[in-house]
């Protein structure tokens, strides 16, 4: 849930521990007093909060945001690898903090391969069938904002959920040959 915040929080830890240092240096050359070495301190856990949130605004512009794959191997994200098929091609993934929905080219046999691996590895329970009822209220909700049109002949596969909470939900059309997922992690 929190591990967006950690790569920030490190690069910041080491920026003000750099800057610390640096405090530290010049303090001890030009003999300052120890109130001013104190105001020095002051300031600079004080510049944590703000050094953060620019770390953090800089960092996502790389990790969030739109991206797409020629395969499955092209993708350098554990989060999004976790539920992707192995056989999928063609991969766009809007992916943000907690989450991420996709579009991919996917064959129905190697999508029910991977579900049924899936489920066997990490369900605890009767694993849905693949033909539950598509919803496009669902869809809509999912991939509203990213202009793609439901099939009409989509099946959905849903995981087992986490102990956290994290899952995926894909709706495959065989007439496309085209997977839509929505997966969600803590």
């Amino acid at each position: 849930m929190y591990w967006p915040l950690i790569l920030p929080a490190q690069i910041t830890a080491a920026i003000v521990l750099l800057l610390a240092t640096i405090l530290y240096i010049v303090a001890s050359r030009k003999k300052w007093k120890w109130q001013r070495l104190v105001i020095g301190a002051v300031a600079l856990v004080v510049s944590a909060v703000p050094i953060f949130m620019v770390t953090m605004s800089i960092a996502d512009r790389f990790r969030f945001g739109e991206f797409s794959y020629a395969k499955f191997d092209d993708i350098n994200d554990s989060r999004v690898e976790r539920y992707m098929p192995e056989a999928a091609t063609d991969i766009t993934v809007f992916t943000r903090s907690n989450g991420y929905r996709g579009k991919f080219s996917i064959g129905r046999e190697d999508l029910e391969t991977w579900h049924s691996q899936f489920w066997e590895e990490h369900g605890a329970g009767k694993k849905p069938d693949g033909q539950a009822s598509f919803a496009k209220n669902a869809f809509g909700q999912c991939f509203g904002k990213s202009g793609w049109v439901p099939p009409d002949d989509l099946v959905e596969f849903a995981s087992p959920a986490a102990g956290n909470g994290a899952y995926y939900v894909i709706w495959h059309s065989d007439s496309e040959g085209t997977g839509y997922i929505t997966g969600c992690y803590w």
